[in-house]
């Protein structure tokens, strides 16, 4: 990213070496799952903060439209302004529009599925993956699901820095920038220690401001260049259909797949897949649809080039620090939640300053920068991880009910979630697939032969009084 102190051998060695120090700590000092681990009533009487490891209360629960709320507030952000001004400026405002309520179909119903597994099941993600793989293996798959949410954790918290930096007018100097990458991570990290009610009520609070200038935006853009909008695609369209959609769906199938760490408080299990659903499959292709006009109207990708451009000025820097806080913030929840089930002693507060420092270290030394393509890599792997979950709790549900497997490594779970990866990479790799979308084919695949094996395991094809 421009403005990112460049990296160096030093610094890298530097921010691994410090990294490693505070994982090792934590592991020194809280041991991982072990035979003497604390069973459920062991955990609530150590104070499992934000329910990281148990079910969630029902006097902890609150209104599934909150949820459905937070989700709507957590794509008005920067990566979903880019994706919409691309998808804008190269295949036109309607055929954005058409994408768009594609790609929103199916993460509508892929959230609404996990939306209601967290809420009937009150579990959070990094739990029933837990319960799939095996404890150890379950472990391995969530320490890996922590560098996705820590590391745009990392990529936020720049985000955040440039903004304070543009607000203030302070240049782009190292030190500086620095200085409002720590105050930004601080901030978050404090949000975070804040808890699951107060970042849903920040983001209540916070919606209505950044969807009010969002419209303001589309305005402007309107009223400066067009009296009407162009819905035809442009000349040079460079972007076709499946294309859209499998960038719509690729940019938000890590957020659908870990909906139970949402949804997990939703009262009622169809409310809680209701406002998962909602959440993606509409709000997410509104906003996308939204930002696309301004870049239809002026050409320009950019949207913070565009709001200044319209004159809107601190109003344009305004919604992007708060989509910051508000994004940094939630992936920095969802990291506690998976270092949780990593580290099952440790206190909700020290795996938060552990995941936000271990953050902060990736962003101001430029390591964020090389982990986004590790990033678009998750974006495959972790709906197969999705699919075996999911197979599990639903096979658990049957009236012969699935006898658990009591081992810590699931090779059931570990060759399905495999073979969907390497199905998906295969099917890029020879152009074909089954949806068009490669983390979509990694899902389903991983799905099936999961159940498969399962189904042949016990024999449920059997009568049932063979």
């Amino acid at each position: 990213m421009h403005g990112v102190p460049k990296i160096s051998v030093e610094n890298v060695a530097k921010a691994n070496s410090t990294a490693a120090q505070i994982m090792e700590t934590i592991m020194n000092a809280e041991p991982l799952t072990g035979e003497g681990d604390p069973q459920p009533d062991d955990l609530d009487l150590m104070g499992d903060e934000e329910f990281m490891l148990t079910a969630v209360p029902d006097a902890a629960t609150i209104a599934a439209y909150r949820i459905g709320v937070m989700l709507v507030a957590a794509n008005i952000s920067l990566p979903v302004f880019v994706l919409g001004g691309q998808l804008g400026a190269g295949m036109g405002i309607w055929q954005t529009a058409v994408a768009s309520a594609w790609g929103g179909l199916i993460l509508a119903v892929l959230a609404g599925v996990c939306g209601y597994v967290g809420a009937r099941s009150r579990l959070t993600t990094y739990v029933l993956i837990n319960t799939a793989f095996g404890r150890r293996a379950g472990e391995v798959v969530n320490f890996v699901l922590s560098v996705s949410t820590i590391g745009w954790f990392a990529v936020i918290v720049i985000l955040f820095a440039k903004t304070m930096i543009q607000i203030l007018g302070q240049g782009t100097g190292g030190a500086m920038l620095m200085t409002c990458a720590v105050a930004g991570a601080a901030i978050m990290v404090l949000t975070t220690l804040a808890g699951f009610k107060r970042i849903n009520t920040y983001s209540n609070i916070t919606l209505p401001l950044k969807m009010l200038l969002l419209a303001w935006t589309v305005y402007a853009a309107i009223h400066r260049h067009a009296m009407s909008l162009p819905l035809s695609p442009p000349k040079a369209q460079t972007i076709d259909q499946t294309t859209a959609i499998s960038f719509i769906v690729g940019a938000w199938i890590v957020g659908a797949v870990t909906a139970p760490d949402l949804s997990r408080f939703a009262r009622r299990p169809m409310a809680g897949a209701f406002a998962s659903s909602v959440g993606l499959g509409v709000g997410y292709p509104l906003i996308l649809v939204a930002a696309s006009i301004p870049a239809a109207l002026t050409g320009n990708t950019d949207m913070i080039e565009t709001m200044l451009g319209l004159g809107l000025g601190i109003a344009a820097l305004a919604i992007i620090l708060l989509s910051a806080w508000t994004n940094g913030t939630i992936n920095l929840y969802s990291g506690t939640l998976v270092l949780s089930a990593v580290f099952r002693r440790s206190r909700f507060i020290h795996l938060t300053i552990a995941g936000g420092t271990v953050g902060l270290i990736a962003a101001v030394t430029g390591l964020a920068d090389q982990i986004l393509p590790y990033l678009e890599l998750l974006s495959i792997t972790i709906p197969p991880i999705a699919g075996v979950y999911l197979s599990r709790y639903f096979l658990d549900l049957h009236p012969r009910s699935i006898p658990p497997l009591p081992v810590d490594w699931n090779v059931n779970a570990i060759v399905s979630s495999t073979l969907g990866i390497a199905f998906a990479g295969l099917a890029d790799r020879f152009n074909f697939s089954l949806s068009g979308i490669s983390a979509i084919d990694s899902l389903v695949m991983s799905s099936l032969i999961y159940l498969l094996y399962e189904l042949i395991r016990v024999g449920l094809w059997l009568p049932a009084d063979a």
